[in-house]
Order: C-alpha cells, then sequence, then structure tokens
C-alpha cells in the first residue's frame, strides 16, 4: 500500500469516526522497537505501550507509515470522543508508558463497534481460511442490519478478522452502555457459529480500534499465518446516525431476566409443562427466563448439533401456549417445534405433560373501566396500517379473480414494494406504505421455477427491488417452495405459526385458499371454521394475512355467486376483484396487460373507487383511476 493511499485511508477513516478538532487517543500497544523518535526517545518499558491525544486527523495519518517500522502488535485510535482535558497528558505526540483513556474519561459515545473475530488459537495471526471467514461474516451481518433499517456503515479488515463500526449518538451512562452490550449479544446469538465469533466484550466506551494502514502482529509472522495490514473494505459515502429505537429494537430480541425476577416454575405455563417434559425425556436445560408474556427454556445443547453449545438453544412457549424452538447458528434456522419434538420424543403422545386449559373469566374477573367519546377520539393509536387504504395491521385482504388473471403476479408486486417501498412511498401510485416489512408466501401452484422467473422478471422491470428480496420468504421443501397442508391440522398450524416467527413476518400469503383446506367452500359453517382458523394463527403471531380465492363466472351484484360461500365475504376485513382484460400482447411482451380492480369491500377505510393497473412488458406496475380526474385521499 502505498504512502498516498495510507494517509487517504487514515484521514477518511478518522473523519468518519470522529469530528475534527474533537480530542481521541492514539495507541501503540507492545511496540518491537521499544526506544523511538516517535514518543521522545523515550523507553517503552516490558509489553507496555505508547499512547498520546490528538485532534487533527493529518498528523495522524502522517503517524502510520513510520509507526510500521516500529514493529507493534497493533497500533489503535480510540473509538469514541475523550474529554478535552486529557491532551493536557501528551498533547498531539505519544508519550511512553503513559496512562490509557478510562470509560468515564469518555466525553459521550459516538460509535459502536462490531468486532468480528476468527476462532483459533489465542496469541497468533489468522489463516487465510479463517481471515476470509471473518469478512464474509461482517459482510452477512452488514446486510442484515441495513435490512432492518441500519445505515450503511464501513467495514475494516482488521488483519486478522473484521471490524464494522456504526454512528451513533449516545451520552455515556450506565444505560446506554447496557444498551450496546445487549445489542451485541444479540447479534452474537444471531451470527455465532462453529467458525466466526462476535466480540461481546467491546462495549466499553473507552474501546480501542484498529488503525487502517497499521499491521496487525499477533504471533510469529509464519507463511500460513501471515501479519496483515489492516484496510479499508467499504467506507459509506455519508456517515448517518443509527437510532436508539433500532439498537433497542435489535437488542429486545435477546430478552435477559431483571434482577429481580426469579425463576419460573412450570405452574407458570399454561398449558403443556414443559419442564417436566424435557426432564422425561432426559433432555439436559438451562434457566427458565421469562420471554415475551411466555417462557424461555434455555438448552444446555442444540438438539441437532452437540457442538452449538454456550446457551445458543432454546424451547420458547408462548403466552397462548405456541412452541417453538430456536438455534442461533445458520444450520439450525430452519429447524421448528414440531422437528424438535421428535427428535426429543419420537412419536409418543403427550397429553400426560399437558394441564387443564385455563377456565374463561367470568363477568366478576374480568376488570374494566370506561372511557368517553371524547377520550377515545383523543387517544393516540400508536399502530399504522401495512398499506393505508388497503390492509391494516392484523388485518385480512381477500384478492379474488378468475384463473389467468395475474392475482399471484400482484400479490409478489404487493410484497415487492412492502419490502422495499418506492421513493414516494405509494403502492403503485395510490396506497400509502407507512414502513418496510417481511412477507411469508404460503402458495401450493407456482414452483420454484416459475416463481424465480417472475420475481427475476420484476426485479429487472425496478431494480429497487433487488433490495426487497431478502425480506421476502418461502418455505424450502425439497428445494422447491411449493407447500400444501390443512388448516384444520393442528401440526399445520404450529409450523404456520413457527415460520411467520422466525421469518419475523408481518404478512402472511395463502395461493390460494381451496389448497390449505377440505372443507365444503359453499358450505357457509364449514369454510367460516377454516377461516377462523387462519384468524387465530394471525392473531397469535400478530400478522395480517392476504388470501387469493378463485372465482367462478361472476354475476352482477354477487361476487361469489360462481362460487364460495358467503362467509369468505363476511370473514375478509377488505376485498378487491381482479379482471384482466389483455392489450393484445402476451405476458413478458411489450404490449403488457391492463388489470381493472374494483375495491368489493373496506371494512375499516373509506372505499377506493375502482382504478386500473398498467402492468407493462418490463412488468412495471402503475395503477391509475378510470375517470379522469378522479382521486383519492386517504
Amino acid at each position: 500500500m502505498k504512502n498516498l493511499q495510507i494517509k487517504k485511508d487514515v484521514i477518511e477513516y478518522l473523519d468518519y469516526l470522529h469530528s475534527e478538532n474533537k480530542p481521541f487517543e492514539v495507541c501503540v500497544m507492545k511496540p518491537k522497537e521499544k526506544k523511538s523518535e516517535l514518543w521522545n526517545n523515550e523507553t517503552v518499558s516490558g509489553s507496555g505501550i505508547a499512547a498520546g491525544w490528538f485532534d487533527d486527523h493529518e498528523a495522524v495519518a502522517k503517524l502510520a507509515r513510520p509507526l510500521n517500522k516500529v514493529e507493534a502488535e497493533g497500533v489503535y485510535v480510540s473509538l469514541n470522543r475523550c474529554k478535552k482535558a486529557l491532551m493536557a497528558r501528551a498533547s498531539g505526540r505519544l508519550k511512553a508508558n503513559g496512562n490509557r483513556t478510562k470509560d468515564d474519561e469518555i466525553y459521550r459515545i459516538t460509535n459502536i463497534l462490531i468486532d468480528v473475530d476468527p476462532i483459533r488459537p489465542s496469541g497468533i495471526s489468522s489463516s487465510e481460511k479463517e481471515h476470509n471467514r471473518a469478512i464474509q461474516k461482517a459482510k452477512e451481518i452488514r446486510r442484515d442490519l441495513k435490512r432492518q433499517g441500519f445505515p450503511n456503515h464501513p467495514i475494516v479488515d482488521s488483519g486478522n478478522g473484521a471490524q464494522l463500526v456504526i454512528k451513533t449518538d449516545l451520552a455515556n451512562n450506565e444505560q446506554n452502555v447496557r444498551l450496546i452490550k445487549q445489542f451485541l449479544h444479540a447479534l452474537a446469538l444471531k451470527f455465532d457459529d462453529d467458525h466466526v465469533k462476535i466480540d461481546e466484550s467491546v462495549f466499553n466506551p473507552s474501546r480501542l480500534i484498529k488503525l487502517p494502514g497499521t499491521y496487525a502482529r499477533k504471533g510469529e509472522n509464519l507463511p500460513d499465518r501471515p501479519h496483515r495490514r489492516a484496510t479499508i473494505l467499504r467506507m459509506p459515502r455519508r456517515a448517518k446516525k443509527v437510532s436508539v429505537q433500532h439498537l433497542e429494537k435489535l437488542a429486545a430480541s435477546v430478552i435477559e431476566p431483571s434482577k429481580d425476577e426469579k425463576a419460573l416454575t412450570p405452574t407458570s405455563v399454561s398449558l403443556m409443562d414443559v419442564a417436566a417434559y424435557l426432564k422425561h425425556y432426559g433432555v439436559k436445560t438451562g434457566e427458565i427466563k421469562l420471554f415475551r408474556g411466555g417462557t424461555l427454556h434455555v438448552l444446555k445443547t442444540c438438539l441437532f448439533n452437540e457442538s452449538h453449545v454456550s446457551n445458543k438453544a432454546s424451547i420458547i412457549q408462548s403466552s397462548e401456549g405456541t412452541l417453538y424452538y430456536q438455534c442461533f447458528h445458520n444450520s439450525c434456522r430452519d429447524k421448528q417445534w414440531s422437528d424438535a419434538r421428535w427428535e426429543i420424543s419420537g412419536g409418543d403422545k403427550l397429553h400426560q405433560f399437558y394441564k387443564d386449559p385455563p377456565k374463561t373469566e367470568t363477568k366478576d374477573e374480568i376488570r374494566y373501566s370506561f372511557m368517553t367519546a371524547e377520550e377515545l377520539i383523543q387517544q393516540r393509536i400508536k399502530d399504522k396500517p401495512l398499506i393505508k387504504g388497503l390492509l391494516e395491521k392484523g388485518g385480512s385482504l381477500l384478492i379474488l379473480g378468475q384463473t389467468d388473471s395475474m392475482k399471484s403476479m400482484m400479490t409478489l408486486n404487493i410484497a415487492l414494494n412492502l419490502a422495499n417501498p418506492p421513493a414516494d412511498k405509494r403502492l403503485w401510485g395510490i396506497f400509502d406504505i407507512p414502513k418496510p416489512i417481511n412477507t411469508l408466501f404460503i402458495q401450493s401452484e407456482n414452483g420454484a421455477f416459475y416463481t424465480k422467473y417472475r420475481i427475476g422478471l420484476m426485479v429487472k422491470g425496478e431494480r429497487r427491488f433487488e433490495e426487497a428480496l431478502p425480506r421476502l420468504f418461502f418455505p424450502n421443501v425439497r428445494k422447491d417452495c411449493r407447500l400444501t397442508g390443512n388448516l384444520d391440522d393442528e401440526k399445520f398450524q404450529e409450523m404456520l405459526k413457527d415460520m411467520i416467527f422466525k421469518t419475523k413476518s408481518k404478512l402472511i400469503v395463502i395461493d390460494p385458499l381451496i389448497s390449505f383446506h377440505n372443507k365444503n367452500e359453499n358450505d357457509n359453517v364449514e369454510i367460516r371454521k377454516v377461516l377462523d382458523i387462519l384468524t387465530g394463527v394471525c392473531n397469535v403471531t400478530k400478522t395480517a394475512c392476504l388470501v387469493i380465492h378463485h372465482t367462478g363466472k361472476t354475476k352482477s351484484g354477487n361476487v361469489f355467486s360462481g362460487r364460495g360461500a358467503s362467509a369468505l365475504a363476511d370473514w375478509a376485513s377488505n376485498i378487491v376483484l381482479i379482471e384482466k382484460e389483455d392489450k393484445g400482447g402476451e405476458e413478458g411482451q411489450n404490449d403488457g396487460v391492463l388489470l381493472n380492480i374494483k375495491y368489493l369491500k373496506s371494512r375499516n377505510f373509506i372505499k377506493c373507487p375502482p382504478f386500473d393497473l398498467e402492468v407493462s412488458g418490463e412488468l412495471r406496475w402503475s395503477g391509475f383511476f378510470r375517470q379522469p380526474g378522479v382521486g383519492y385521499k386517504w
């Protein structure tokens, strides 16, 4: 690396970490050359340090190359801004054997470090394979954080692993330090594997970080474990700060028990006695924790891989009694409660572990109060709809149409827009999308090849959909994405809940409804039971559902006269009918198609006037109202 490039990288990195004229520490760890002009020919004692405080980025950049000649184990800068008074220790210069910055000497927490290390014996450099694994893991973490709304942040090759630095702006206090600690713990639980781990100890405010352009020299410089120079792999154009809400949301994915929280007993579980079940079959467990209103039973080892230890696997029971299995290693992320149950107890019946369901509260037991209409209209509702005017949070949308009316294609387009909304945050230019969400597709008719083909065409038509793809989920059934099942089957219900829980989806698509029940669709009582089961799954998982239903030839005034019971119409919060109008070309050709959309029902929104969706040959979708001059304000 040329001197000019080193200087450029150091200045660029320090500009990201620290505002100009704000003090930070530079620390040289364990230099091989104990006496140097760089610290005024003083001698560094033993395996000590030389440190100084700077506020000039260019001055530090000029030091980078000379510092490589003293062959230090590492050259670092402070992650966060120091208090200005520390400049009096060694201002703009290095001093041998000086004191380092302490946690309470950090003025403010301005950065969060994610240090990704390959697992290897201590005190040695990483091999090429270990080094590459850490860098790939860092890129995976960066992509995942970006999907969750985190701003872009740099990736630095630290010489042995990789480091990510997230901009923030927090007061240096116990509460915020604890938040960062929980944030790193949540990342470690999610991304640690048998080869790479996230260092959870780097939460302290005075943490040091590797300076790009300088070497990491751990152990001997061997051909298979060489000393490497730290380099910037990726740097964002602008430094944007992550919000506290984003940090709290990710940190909250791992709930730690509070100090006054006592260990839970099996009597606190409402349905299955999970502790007794695990003990009966000899499953070794740790503590039982409160978890989002339910219980989390920590397992000593993963049920599917005994090398997955350190409390990374658990069985969760929700407050409603739903059971989930989770292991944070990549190889186990597809494992569900049904898999765990079979691994533990095979086909054994488990009725002996179930308690009587809780009795329904009587009127005397229900706690209630009153609110006036004035209080009601002044009440602030926090939950925003998924699609304003079309689908509320936890609601239901029924899409009707005859065969080949592009219902499934339209649903894919909705999900892609929900995952990465357009710049104006409007679906087809008509409906508002408040924020991005994940969608789970449960479909029986469209196989992997054709689904891939459809998505590929839409991404080609609108490149922004590339960033939406990680938010769309399909079951992987022998490398196909089709799935069938019976909503009346409890095992299928549990599987759906597992899928929603693991993908963190806010919308589940059932395509088409007829593939997921064996009832008579013309029988109101039977079909309503099926729909109520689906509602129950969505209520437990707090998920909205979009159901696709084929219709027969419709008659004026009653869309269900051709096929299906009126219970479908009663159940759905919102209903739209699609009628396809060919424009002379075939799908994928330049002529495209026109879809006439009629809004049949809107339970909680103002009913939208009829509109058309024009689908171009490049599969770009745009909406417009049929009557000129008609608009719609939500």
